[in-house]
């Protein structure tokens, strides 16, 4: 994989992805489009990220890339690691 390709093959903050932005910005201002990760409407003057869509975005039956809440989109390391680190414990307790 190159480094202008995420895991999934799609290309990552180049042309692409500002034209995908672009495309989507008419709809997310109409306030129509919800967030994929938290299924709530982006209200039309909110600021919003073009988000990378998961296994489970995908499984869900979204697209490679869809709008989302930038607060949604910018907590998703975080609520990675901190279920990571939960796993962990959980782990660690089982004997």
């Amino acid at each position: 994989m190159s480094r202008k390709h995420d895991r999934y093959g799609q290309h990552v903050y180049g042309s692409v992805h500002k034209k995908e932005r672009k495309r989507w910005g008419p709809r997310v201002r109409t306030g129509q489009v919800c967030c994929w990760r938290c299924g709530d409407p982006i209200a039309p003057e909110a600021k919003w990220d073009l988000g990378h869509v998961d296994e489970d975005g995908r499984a869900r039956g979204f697209p490679a890339r869809h709008p989302e809440h930038r607060a949604c989109n910018r907590a998703t390391v975080t609520i990675l690691k901190q279920q990571l680190a939960r796993n962990a414990l959980q782990a660690s307790r089982r004997w």
